[in-house]
């Protein structure tokens, strides 16, 4: 058959159709008018407006997705539609030698459009529906139909998102040239993921300082697990530089809000990261070091208290504040994980530590011989006392045992003494004077003797014997 012939054909049996039924051909095409008026509107215009909405966010939204999905749809009917009407009355056309059915191979072309449009969504993602550029619905995890071309497919983790500020250590930006000064972040760098260190200028503390006695404070370090001991003269209580890395935690609840409100997970982490940036040099420099370590944890509260309110869409300062849309997520915890110093400071700190260590050493040996000698004395003196004790009664007993005054006992006693040593001629004599000399010139007497005796002097007593 001729391809004109077919064709003249075919309009006018078309022709004659709409003319027949014009009428209802009319009404029919009004209606598809209508139909494409509306979707264009969807498409261009949005899916519902702000005075379509109701006073429960909740009930708009849904609403909103509700129409969303039968734009969806529309879209694919039409384009499938079109394609699909084309591809079975397409006539045969003849390309000299060979001859192509336009028609067949649109229609593979249609089959493999719809194979490839096919995705997964995963157990752990989260996922929406994007229309150029417009996110138009959420989908649930497992096969989802989108269009390609046309829809685009956007996921991400429905876990929690743990972001440490700047960066990662690994990706912590610190170079120094050869005269050890630091070398600014390059562009290069930044697009590999490096982040310049988050240093923070401690104040002076006075107050401190001036404290007479030393406050041996243990100030609990919870990321490093360090105990701290702060004294008058500490570095922690100078002007320093600290560079402080953060933690926070959070996780994705409307998908769609956190694509419309924000712009996306990139753009919720910039926030975050420059929101706690500001507040660590809002509260930090105001504080020295050491208030700084050991008020940590409360630093931590208020930084995830000022994030929370700021993802919930209360920008203010106050809970009265004007509200605003939520960001669609869940801030989970925000904290200072620590506070790190140069190398030289931390070697400072060290060496203070060592010196305190040292000190209390000594003082527990000082402590150690101070205890040693006071119990050496006291035993001494306890044996000395026994002795006195056991000679008085000793005494006692001679005294009334022979009958004879206590002089005489104390004066024998004395000339013993001084018996057993010959060498000594020193004499105290007592208050009574002649009464003690008396009482001891036995004792002497017996001394000279002695003395005679070891120089082979004759003793007097010989002398008087010769001449009796």
């Amino acid at each position: 058959m001729d391809v004109q012939y077919f064709w003249f054909v075919v309009i006018a049996i078309v022709a004659v159709t709409l003319w027949w039924f014009r009428d209802e051909v009319l009404r029919r095409l009004t209606s598809a008018l209508k139909w494409l008026r509306s979707l264009t509107k969807e498409l261009f215009e949005g899916t519902l407006s702000d005075s379509e909405g109701s006073n429960d966010p909740e009930n708009d939204e849904q609403a909103r997705w509700k129409k969303n999905r039968a734009l969806y749809l529309k879209v694919i009917v039409l384009g499938y539609g079109v394609l699909i009407f084309l591809s079975a009355f397409v006539s045969p056309l003849d390309s000299g030698e060979e001859a192509w059915n336009l028609g067949y191979m649109l229609g593979i072309a249609v089959v493999l459009h719809i194979v490839m449009s096919i995705r997964s969504v995963n157990e752990q993602d989260l996922g929406a529906i994007i229309f150029f550029g417009r996110p138009l619905f959420p989908v649930r995890n497992g096969l989802v139909f989108v269009p390609l071309g046309v829809f685009k497919l956007s996921t991400d983790t429905r876990l929690v998102i743990q972001d440490e500020l700047p960066a990662d250590p690994e990706y912590i930006w610190r170079s120094v040239d050869g005269s050890g000064k630091d070398i600014p972040i390059t562009a290069d760098a930044i697009e590999q993921g490096f982040r310049e260190p988050i240093r923070i200028p401690f104040t002076f503390s006075e107050a401190e300082l001036e404290k007479t006695e030393a406050t041996r404070e243990q100030i609990e370090d919870t990321s490093a697990s360090k105990v701290v001991q702060l004294e008058p003269g500490d570095p922690l209580n100078q002007r320093v530089t600290g560079e402080v890395s953060v933690i926070v935690r959070w996780r994705i609840d409307n998908y769609i809000k956190v694509l419309t409100g924000i712009g996306g997970v990139a753009k919720i982490r910039r926030q975050l990261a420059d929101r706690t940036v500001r507040f660590l040099f809002e509260a930090l420099p105001k504080k020295s070091a050491a208030e700084a370590l050991r008020e940590m944890e409360g630093t931590s509260d208020d930084l995830e208290k000022i994030l929370k309110r700021m993802v919930s869409g209360l920008h203010t300062e106050g809970d009265e504040g004007e509200q605003h849309d939520d960001w669609g997520i869940t801030l989970e915890s925000a904290s200072i994980k620590e506070i790190a110093f140069s190398h030289g400071l931390n070697e400072q700190i060290q060496k203070m530590a060592e010196a305190a260590a040292e000190g209390r050493a000594l003082a527990e040996k000082s402590k150690g011989e101070r205890t040693r000698l006071r119990c050496e004395g006291e035993g001494d003196a306890a044996a000395e006392l026994a002795r006195l004790k056991a000679r008085t009664e000793g005494l006692s007993g001679m005294k009334d045992g022979l009958g004879i005054p206590a002089e005489v006992v104390v004066g024998s006693e004395t000339a013993r003494a001084i018996t057993n040593n010959p060498g000594q001629k020193t004499l105290i004599v007592g208050t009574q004077g002649i009464t003690d000399l008396i009482g001891v010139a036995a004792a002497v007497g017996e001394g000279i003797a002695s003395d005679s005796k070891k120089n082979g002097e004759p003793s007097t007593e010989t002398e008087e014997g010769g001449e009796s």
